[in-house]
């Protein structure tokens, strides 16, 4: 239903964004369910031989084709078509309305779309040292970090809705209410305010020009959108309180935490991936990863200035 929802935000981007061309026809996408905002993204409209294609960094494209030949300009209707995460693809029937600098999209569900032009792409910053996402406090001790894990990286996991997957990350126990961070410098691609999978997906630039993706997820009363740049000290959300806890039905309060080293999947890996190898193309182990870059951390800040290791 999350993807679904964010197809129908793409399209009604769409006629928007050709209505207000420039060089770059950027769009802070709003979808909402019965008024709340349950996701939020940047995408750019691009024209393709008489229909138009919403591309986003979090999220996989969205074709959207006007019922009139020519009406892409004007509210109207518009057939969208999307892909879900499982690899299958659906149609709906939209309705685009024109407010000023902003498009709403109605379906006849209780899902509606609000696309505002705007630069929300932002830049990424340099990272720089790794930290636990729960910084201030003793986790910058790769110990305590491992000790928070109740689960592992490729697990295999049943429910959800498919078949059975590889987990895509680690999941670490903390306190109800407890704050989260990013993990290094980066820039926000995407966050999703849905109640118990609610979450923010962060690019990171590391030194030699590649980028790394971190991914959380199950957090709420997040505080950061797309395009925005974080640090270490930026506040994300929270993990549950103990009424959202209760209503999880989880075993542990926790934080779904994942690395990704692209994001060219729109970050699916999570739920579709099956085996290892498939799962390992994606997507890094944060347990060994972040583990080792504490360990390391910890061991150069004993040290002391001055000393190299």
């Amino acid at each position: 239903m999350q993807t679904a929802f964010w197809g129908i935000a793409f399209s009604l981007l769409l006629p928007f964004s050709v209505h207000a061309a420039s060089t770059r026809n950027l769009y802070l996408v709003l979808i909402t369910r019965m008024g709340t905002v349950e996701n939020q993204f940047c995408a750019e409209l691009i024209s393709d031989n008489g229909r138009y294609l919403l591309k986003s960094e979090a999220h996989k494209d969205i074709i959207l084709i006007p019922e009139t030949p020519g009406a892409i300009l004007s509210s109207g209707k518009y057939s969208v078509t999307l892909e879900h995460q499982n690899l299958k693809t659906s149609t709906l029937q939209v309705t685009a309305t024109i407010h000023g600098d902003s498009i709403k999209l109605l379906s006849k569900t209780p899902v509606d779309i609000l696309l505002v032009q705007q630069n929300c792409l932002g830049e990424t910053p340099m990272s720089n040292a790794w930290n636990s996402p729960f910084s201030g406090n003793n986790d910058s001790n790769a110990k305590a970090f491992l000790r928070r894990i109740v689960g592992k990286f490729a697990d295999f996991r049943t429910g959800g809705g498919d078949d059975g997957h590889r987990h895509a990350g680690i999941d670490l126990r903390g306190g109800f209410g407890k704050e989260v961070y990013p993990i290094n410098d980066g820039r926000v691609l995407a966050a999703s305010f849905k109640d118990l999978s609610g979450g923010v997906v962060i690019e990171h630039l590391l030194p030699d020009g590649s980028r790394l993706y971190s991914k959380y997820v199950h957090i709420q009363d997040i505080s950061v959108k797309a395009g925005e740049q974080v640090t270490p000290h930026t506040r994300l959300g929270r993990l549950f309180d103990k009424a959202s806890f209760k209503k999880s039905r989880y075993t542990h309060n926790h934080l779904h935490l994942e690395i990704r080293k692209d994001y060219e999947d729109k970050g699916t890996d999570s739920s579709y991936r099956e085996t290892r190898k498939d799962l390992e193309r994606h997507c890094l182990d944060p347990e060994k990863f972040l583990g080792a870059l504490l360990t390391k951390k910890l061991a150069h800040t004993e040290q002391g200035p001055g000393v190299s290791n």
